[in-house]
C-alpha cells in the first residue's frame, strides 16, 4: 500500500508539472506526441532526484534511457521543482490535515483541492488554500468579532457552509434592526470567507493578469534646486517628480502585462529608492461581478448579506492581495529572464574567438574617459604591457591630445613593423566617452596618414579587476584607473582566459 501511494504521488506530480516541460508549439514534433513519453520520463526521474539532488550529471550521461526525451536543462529544472516541493512540506501537511478533518465533520469531497495541494510548488497558492483554516491574527478585526460575538461567528459559518441558505430565525438575528448582532460585523465575517475561497481567488487572479493597469508617479522631493541649507549654501535637492534617472516613468500608465522586463525592473528600482510610487488601476464593479459569478456557479444563494460582503471582500482584502502578488510575480519573472540574458551574453563573450594578431607585435588599448582622460596601454601580442599612458583631450587640450594619440599610434606601428596591411590595431572600450575617443582616434590617424583598425570591446568589469589584489601585484606602482585598459586589451586577445 505504501509503495502504491508513493508511485501514485510521482504520477500525480508528473501530470501536474507536465505543462512546464512541453516543447514550444513551433517545435517540429507535435506536443501531443511527446506528452506520454515526457510524463513517463518525469515520473521515473523524480525519485532519483529526490534520493540525490546532485545526480544530474550522472543521470544525463549514464541514464539517458530514463530521462529521454528530457534535455539537460529540463533535468536541472526538474531538480529545482522537487526542491521547491520539499521546502513546502510542512505547510502542505497542515493543509492536508485540515482538509481531512473538514471532510470528516461535514462529509464533503475535497479530492480536487487535495490533489492541488499535493502537487503545488507555489507558496502563494498553498497559502490561499490554507487561508480559511488559518486562525485569525491576535487583535485583528475578525479576532475582535470572535471575542465579542462568538455566536455570530457560528451563524456566518453556517451561512457559508450552506451556500447562503439560512432559516428565518437565524437570518432575523442579523438582518433586523435593533438585533444583538450588528450587520457590519456579519458582513466582515462573510467577506473573510469569500476572500478565502480558492475558486474566487483563482478567478480574480486570472482576470487581474489581463486587466490590471499600473500607474507610476514620481515622488515629490522635499527640497528643490533653489532651496538653501545651513550657512546659506544651495542644496543639490532632487527635482520635482523624482530623479532624472526615472524621468521617463513619471506619469507613466500602461497595462502590467504589456511592460517589458527592463521597465519592470527599473520601476521596482525607483520604488526601492523612494523615487517612484506605483498604484494599480482596476475596475471595482467589474471584479465584484466576477466574484458574484463565481459564487453563483458554486450554487450560492445570494443572501442579502452577500452584496455588501462581496464589495468588502474585494476592496479590503482581495484587491491589495492580488495586485501585490501580481507585481511580485512580474518582478520575479523579469529577474529570471534578465539573468538568462546575462548568461547568454556572458557565454558569447567567453566563447568569442581570440584575436588574429598575425604579423602584429603590438596594439593600442584605450579606456575612454572625459575629465580624467583616456587611459591608454600598449600591449604586445601576448598581452604583456609595453607602456601605460593617459591622453587629455577636453576643451583646450584637444590639439595636444590629438598629437599624443599620433605619437602612440606611431609607437605601435614601429613595434609591429609594416608587415600588416590592416593597419594599427586599436582596442577601444565601449563605455562612457567611446564616441568622443573614436573621433579623436580617427582624426589622429587621418592627420598622421596611419591606417587604424578599431575594435570595440566590452569594458564591463575592467574597473573591478583594476582594484583586485592580482592587479595590484602586477602593477604595484600604478593607480587602479591606469591599469583598467590592460584588462580590456587582454580580453580582446583571449576572452576566455581573461574573463
Amino acid at each position: 500500500t505504501i509503495l502504491l501511494n508513493v508511485m501514485t504521488n510521482w504520477r500525480n506530480l508528473s501530470n501536474a508539472w507536465l505543462k512546464d516541460f512541453l516543447p514550444s508549439p513551433s517545435a517540429t514534433t507535435t506536443t501531443k506526441d511527446l506528452r506520454p513519453s515526457i510524463t513517463n520520463a518525469i515520473e521515473k526521474t523524480l525519485p532519483l532526484l529526490r534520493e540525490d539532488p546532485t545526480s544530474v550529471p550522472f543521470l544525463c550521461r549514464y541514464r539517458a534511457e530514463v530521462i529521454e526525451p528530457l534535455t539537460t536543462k529540463q533535468v536541472h529544472q526538474l531538480r529545482d521543482y522537487i526542491q521547491k516541493y520539499d521546502s513546502l512540506s510542512s505547510l502542505r501537511t497542515k493543509i492536508l490535515s485540515h482538509l481531512q478533518n473538514n471532510n470528516s465533520t461535514d462529509g464533503g469531497d475535497s479530492s480536487a483541492t487535495k490533489l492541488r495541494v499535493e502537487t503545488s510548488i507555489s507558496k502563494s497558492e498553498l497559502e490561499d488554500i490554507y487561508a480559511p483554516f488559518k486562525p485569525p491574527f491576535k487583535g485583528s478585526l475578525e479576532d475582535r468579532i470572535r471575542t465579542e460575538y462568538p455566536e455570530l461567528v457560528n451563524l456566518i459559518d453556517e451561512l457559508w457552509k450552506n451556500k447562503g441558505r439560512m432559516d428565518d430565525s437565524s437570518g432575523n438575528k442579523i438582518m433586523k434592526k435593533g438585533t444583538i448582532y450588528p450587520k457590519d460585523k456579519a458582513v466582515t465575517l462573510l467577506a473573510n470567507r469569500i476572500a478565502g475561497d480558492v475558486g474566487v481567488i483563482d478567478a480574480v487572479m486570472e482576470r487581474c493578469h489581463d486587466l490590471c493597469k499600473i500607474q507610476v508617479k514620481g515622488v515629490n522631493a522635499t527640497k528643490t534646486k533653489n532651496d538653501t541649507g545651513k550657512n546659506g549654501r544651495k542644496t543639490a535637492g532632487k527635482e520635482n517628480g523624482g530623479s532624472k534617472t526615472y524621468e521617463i516613468y513619471n506619469d507613466y500608465n500602461n497595462k502590467l502585462n504589456y511592460l517589458k522586463d527592463h521597465q519592470i525592473l527599473a520601476i521596482r528600482r525607483g520604488c526601492d529608492q523612494k523615487m517612484l510610487k506605483i498604484t494599480f488601476e482596476l475596475d471595482n464593479n467589474r471584479f465584484e461581478r466576477i466574484i458574484n459569478s463565481v459564487l453563483s456557479k458554486q450554487q450560492h444563494v445570494m443572501h442579502p448579506l452577500y452584496h455588501d460582503a462581496i464589495s468588502d471582500a474585494w476592496s479590503r482584502l482581495l484587491r491589495k492581495r492580488c495586485t501585490s502578488r501580481l507585481w511580485k510575480e512580474s518582478c520575479k519573472r523579469a529577474e529570471e529572464r534578465a539573468v538568462d540574458v546575462f548568461c547568454n551574453n556572458l557565454r558569447k563573450a567567453l566563447l568569442a574567438p581570440p584575436a588574429d594578431m598575425t604579423n602584429r607585435k603590438a596594439m593600442l588599448v584605450m579606456d575612454p574617459g572625459f575629465q580624467s582622460g583616456i587611459k591608454c596601454a600598449i600591449l604586445s601580442d601576448e598581452g604583456l604591457v609595453i607602456s601605460l599612458d593617459t591622453v587629455k583631450f577636453m576643451n583646450s587640450a584637444k590639439d595636444n591630445g590629438k598629437q599624443h594619440v599620433i605619437s602612440l599610434l606611431t609607437k605601435v606601428k614601429c613595434f609591429s613593423g609594416n608587415n600588416d596591411d590592416r593597419g594599427v590595431c586599436v582596442v577601444l572600450g565601449n563605455g562612457h566617452g567611446t564616441r568622443e575617443a573614436r573621433e579623436l582616434l580617427l582624426g589622429a590617424g587621418s592627420e598622421a596618414d596611419i591606417n587604424v583598425e578599431v575594435n570595440l570591446v566590452s569594458e564591463a568589469g575592467a574597473s573591478v579587476w583594476s582594484v583586485t589584489e592580482m592587479a595590484s601585484q602586477e602593477f604595484p606602482d600604478q593607480s587602479p584607473t591606469a591599469v583598467a585598459a590592460v584588462s580590456i586589451g587582454r580580453r580582446f586577445l583571449n576572452p576566455l582566459n581573461e574573463l
